[in-house]
């Protein structure tokens, strides 16, 4: 399966954006994603940090008022996480803005149900 975070500059005035940090953190009992590979179209690095499952994207994405940038993560489930296990959610990120500084997560978790 494959994660897309988008980043929107909702704003007025053009942005740069410079890094992205992902973490599949779940429970010790849960089923755990475990990331194959990540990227962005729009270019940068994009770092697993093993043996945890985050990913740390760097870059300098300018994006004007309304303009998009996405990091794409990809990997699997080694088994079925039940349903509405935190396992299946993407709990926490970080996005970094060069103007702005860095905009954590918010709740609620995104979550996605997983199908055999």
């Amino acid at each position: 399966m494959t994660w897309t975070i988008e980043v929107i500059n909702t704003g007025s005035a053009g942005v740069t954006v410079t890094q992205i940090f992902d973490t599949f953190e779940s429970p010790p009992t849960a089923p755990q994603f475990n990331i194959a590979s990540c990227g962005s179209p729009q270019g940068g690095i994009c770092t697993r940090n093993l043996p945890r499952e985050e990913v740390t994207w760097t870059g300098a994405v300018s994006l004007a008022p309304g303009q998009t940038m996405q990091l794409q993560i990809s990997g699997v489930f080694l088994s079925q996480p039940p349903p509405g296990s935190d396992a299946r959610c993407n709990i926490r990120w970080e996005v970094t803005v060069q103007e702005i500084g860095t905009i954590p997560s918010e709740t609620p978790a995104l979550c996605v149900e997983v199908l055999p």
